[in-house]
């Protein structure tokens, strides 16, 4: 079982890094996806609002009535279509700051210079702690590879003529999906390495003055616990100039006071969409979420490599701990289930009270498939057993029998350590065998003597009895060991087997004679009594049988056959158990050798009996 654990355990670790696995990478992600929906929600903070670009704000002629479109300068410089002059974000900024806004975040990049360079230029000259606008990596990154000297795309200099990339005002825009296209970690702190500049993404410098210490780590991607983003209002941007609205709606500009004003696209021809846990939404949108988790301090550390291997391994060691410690397999594939549910609890655990995202299918997968190779082992093991346990079964016993045995398969074993059981003992015995034996060749005596023995075993068989051994060629066969009847039933199983086993000789005696084969004499004795049945025998060499003084008197009586010319003799407790159902005749009182008391010896009144019960009991 370690064999076994030791390999997926290795299989696992190697798809988990060095030879990662596209759609298992993919699995491993969607799996965190789901178990992030049952995660407690991030409040978005009361104070956020989106000025959308959206498809009304490009489309003023299908909008905006054409006497408001007269009366708004702003929506006339609009209206020749996107990009819009820059005087329009500036005349923006001046409504919301003069409404009281705490701060505006543009999610744009205004790089190259353009019309209105002058007037917004001034607006961000007056204003510089409460407006934020946005800055872009060129050169294509991604949460694996946080490294080298990226290219910054910074605003044009007409706006900001002497800017830095650490001016607090610039915010880089750039998420990073992981390999699936999927965003759902931000990075917040940018550095190229030694020497570098460390930068800021838009949401941390939006929200700087409000987020608890510490800072994410530079170059850190952070998982986002991301909200729900349905409370957040949005204002399409016409209508902050549009005076109808400006005045009724938006309460003359209160409803932006002490708001964090975030301005930008949503139209679907912008092209700023991102595929996210919670589906697909504006790039704007996924910056607010992430200075959300910021703020409420909801951002997560991703599990790495090492740790996933030391998961892996434990978690392996635990499915092999399982399923060698329970001794039955089914409930140790239960138990299996029940330690990977268990596994999913705890992974939701850890990310929602530790901040930290653990792998789910990488260790989880560990877990169950050591278990399940583990339990298909034991279960092969336990089927091979039981397979030889009635292969051995089958040699002594009927088959009904040997299901009842494996049926109560504990009860079995427990008595073949030893126990005390009401037993009656059936021994047959061929009359003159050495004489017949030293006259016939041995390839005929053989022959003929398993034929003799084949039928004589599937009567015993056929009347729930179990052959304990062969005494050349005499049988001793047993009723009681296994099996629940009565002692009065088993003493009418064993009288019925002997009279049938004396009939069938009759039936192989006519056929050999026949043949012109040698024809046979059989005596059989019965006995009923208490006898010793377990296994016994050497460590070498064991088998189940009984012992004990039942059937030393069963032996004998069955040598007084050939003395009173009896076909079958039984002794008191069997004559008393199968009456009224056969009529027994007292032979006499013998004495037997080895004994001082004499015994009183049966047989049955032949042509008296009456018709045997289906099933005695």
């Amino acid at each position: 079982m370690l064999t076994m654990g030791a390999g997926v355990a290795a299989l696992m670790i190697v798809l988990s890094g060095p030879l990662e696995v596209a759609w298992l990478a993919k699995f491993d992600w969607d799996t965190r996806d789901g178990l992030a929906s049952f995660l407690s929600q991030t409040p978005v903070p009361a104070d956020f609002v989106l000025v959308a670009i959206d498809e009304g704000s490009l489309d003023l002629d299908q909008t905006v009535f054409p006497e408001t479109l007269a009366e708004s300068p702003t929506l006339q410089a609009m209206a020749p279509g996107y990009p819009w002059p820059r005087s329009v974000y500036a005349g923006l900024v001046e409504k919301l700051l003069a409404a009281g806004a705490r701060r505006v975040v543009f999610d744009i990049l205004f790089t190259g210079e353009r019309e209105g360079d002058a007037a917004f230029a001034k607006v961000l000259a007056e204003e510089p702690d409460r407006v934020v606008i946005g800055m872009n990596f060129d050169q294509a990154l991604n949460t694996q590879n946080l490294k080298g000297n990226a290219l910054l795309s910074l605003p044009s200099t007409s706006l900001l003529p002497n800017s830095q990339s650490t001016d607090s005002r610039l915010g880089f825009v750039n998420f990073w999906p992981e390999r699936d296209h999927v965003t759902r970690a931000a990075v917040h702190r940018y550095s190229s390495g030694r020497g570098g500049n460390e930068v800021a993404s838009l949401a941390l410098q939006a929200v700087r003055e409000r987020v608890k210490p510490p800072l994410p780590e530079v170059n850190t991607p952070m998982l986002i616990r991301f909200a729900d983003p349905h409370p957040i209002p949005i204002i399409p941007f016409w209508q902050i100039f549009d005076p109808a609205i400006w005045q009724q709606n938006l309460q003359n500009g209160k409803f932006f006071e002490g708001k964090t004003v975030w301005v930008g696209p949503t139209a679907k021809r912008l092209h700023d969409k991102m595929l996210t846990p919670r589906g697909v939404l504006p790039g704007p949108i996924v910056h607010m979420l992430s200075a959300a988790a910021l703020m409420n301090q909801t951002t997560y550390r991703l599990d790495h490599w090492p740790e996933r291997v030391g998961l892996i391994l434990v978690l392996s060691l635990i499915a092999v701990a399982t399923i060698f410690a329970i001794p039955r397999p089914l409930l140790g594939l239960v138990c299996l289930l029940g330690l990977c549910g268990l596994y999913l609890v705890a992974v939701w655990a850890v990310w929602e009270f530790g901040d930290f995202s653990v792998s789910v299918i990488y260790p989880g997968s560990a877990l169950f498939f050591t278990g399940l190779l583990c339990f298909g082992y034991d279960f092969t093991l336990e089927r091979r057993e039981r397979s030889r346990t009635r292969q051995m079964l089958d040699r002594y016993v009927s088959r009904d029998l040997v299901r009842e045995a494996l049926d109560h398969e504990a009860d079995f074993l427990n008595s073949l350590g030893g126990t005390r059981k009401e037993v009656v003992v059936l021994f047959s015995d061929i009359r003159g065998f050495t004489t017949w034996s030293e006259t016939v060749e041995p390839e005929e005596i053989v022959a003929q003597l398993n034929e003799y023995l084949s039928e004589m075993v599937a009567i015993v068989f056929a009347h729930e009895g179990s052959v304990d051994k062969f005494i050349g060629d005499a049988v001793m066969a047993v009723w009681g060991t296994i099996g629940d009847n009565s002692p009065k039933a088993n003493a009418l199983f064993a009288t019925r087997a002997a009279l049938a086993m004396q009939k069938k000789v009759t039936e192989l005696n006519e056929r050999w004679r026949q043949e012109s084969r040698h024809q046979v004499r059989i005596g059989i004795g019965l006995h009923a009594g208490s006898a010793i049945f377990g296994n016994i025998g050497s460590e070498q060499k064991m088998e189940p049988t009984i012992i004990g003084d039942t059937v030393n008197v069963a032996s004998r009586v069955e040598g007084l056959c050939k003395k009173l010319s009896a076909e079958l003799i039984l002794t008191a407790p069997v004559a008393e158990a199968i009456q009224p159902e056969f009529e027994v005749v007292s032979l006499n009182t013998m004495p037997l050798a080895g004994r001082k008391a004499e015994i009183e010896v049966f047989t049955l009144k032949i042509l008296d009996r009456k018709p045997e019960a289906t099933k005695p009991q």
